[in-house]
């Protein structure tokens, strides 16, 4: 098992995953939220383009939020939300993904989201729809996310067992 990253000791940076679908609109919505979360913190942020999204949407916000951007891995939705999770955890980071595509994050669910990883392994907000809209990871475990339906809601009972399983604490959000 691997060790936690504490946010206090490690950088919290905020991984924005746009679906192939995403217009230049839903992105400004997703990053203008992270730009609140970044003045803030100073805290980095990537943007997660999925393969076949539109490069003039990706590349007018790019510059104009001044944020990384990355490339998903191909593969099922759980592969590319692991290997984006877990490159930043190999990197010395604690991530915060939030779903672009899921509308009601504010600023208060950023903030309670870094405050409990603090003290646990896990956190997570699901949509009014039962996907997930935010996840952060302070540990690696990829078994924890491994066979998790995630492209199909709801998928918090699936993560509350397999973190159970695997003695992974998860803090899960209200939305309000």
């Amino acid at each position: 098992m691997s060790a936690r990253h504490a946010p206090g000791a490690a950088p919290v940076r905020l991984l924005v995953f746009a679906p192939a679908h995403a217009d230049v609109q839903l992105l400004r919505g997703a990053l203008t939220l992270a730009a609140g979360w970044r003045a803030e913190t100073q805290g980095a942020v990537e943007l997660w383009q999925a393969h076949g999204a539109d490069p003039a949407a990706l590349d007018l916000v790019v510059h104009e939020y001044d944020v990384v951007l990355r490339t998903q891995a191909e593969g099922d939705p759980g592969t590319r939300l692991w290997l984006a999770l877990a490159a930043n955890l190999a990197r010395g980071a604690v991530p915060l993904l939030i779903d672009a595509a899921s509308p009601g994050l504010a600023l208060r669910h950023l903030r309670a989201a870094q405050a409990a990883l603090a003290g646990c392994d896990a956190v997570c907000l699901t949509a009014a729809d039962g996907s997930l809209a935010l996840l952060g990871l302070a540990r690696a475990v990829p078994e924890v996310l491994a066979g998790i339906p995630w492209g199909q809601a709801p998928v918090l009972p699936a993560l509350r067992a397999r973190a159970q399983r695997w003695k992974f604490s998860l803090k899960e959000l209200a939305q309000s």
